[in-house]
């Protein structure tokens, strides 16, 4: 429901609420049952890489990297 999404910054007239190339279900765990990253933040550790990206790459979205950067 939509009071559901606006509780956890997600926009339910947008599938990628943070524009990161990741659909909110996705990073909500809808798929895979877990948690995966911030719907409303591109980029979930802050290490300046987005979801996205590092979802592609395989890498931790929820845990910062340096070795990921040196890749």
């Amino acid at each position: 429901p939509d009071h559901v999404e606006l509780s956890i910054c997600s926009d339910p007239n947008n599938a990628d609420s943070d524009g990161d190339g990741l659909s909110d279900g996705i990073e909500m765990g809808a798929e895979t049952g877990r948690y995966l990253s911030d719907p409303c933040n591109s980029d979930t550790d802050g290490d300046g890489i987005d979801d996205a990206y590092e979802y592609a790459q395989g890498w931790d979205i929820q845990h910062f990297d340096i070795t990921a950067l040196n890749e």
